[in-house]
């Protein structure tokens, strides 16, 4: 998870997941877990950016496209790309 571009060694995991979650709901378990783990995190889920790529590139190179990987918060995982035990990367204000 990223603040503002600056690496956080924070990591979140998300159960109950299938094909058919929204980005959305990603979003908010983020805003609803970070408080009990970290300092800083967000507060409102439209504050959080979700990237992946279906192609492993290193993160740094990921963040640097980020039009390119940024997930919208109406798309399904199915719709993303994403399979079981892929990582998200998450950015917020």
């Amino acid at each position: 998870m990223v603040k503002r571009g600056v690496p956080h060694g924070v990591a979140a995991i998300v159960r109950g997941v299938s094909d058919g979650t929204k980005v959305s709901d990603l979003k908010q378990a983020i805003v609803g877990a970070g408080a009990s783990f970290f300092q800083g995190a967000p507060r409102d889920a439209a504050a959080v950016t979700l990237y992946f790529s279906p192609v492993f590139i290193t993160p740094d190179v990921m963040l640097g496209r980020k039009g390119q990987s940024k997930l919208k918060p109406t798309d399904s995982l199915a719709l993303c790309q994403l399979t079981n035990n892929d990582i998200l990367y998450a950015e917020w204000e």
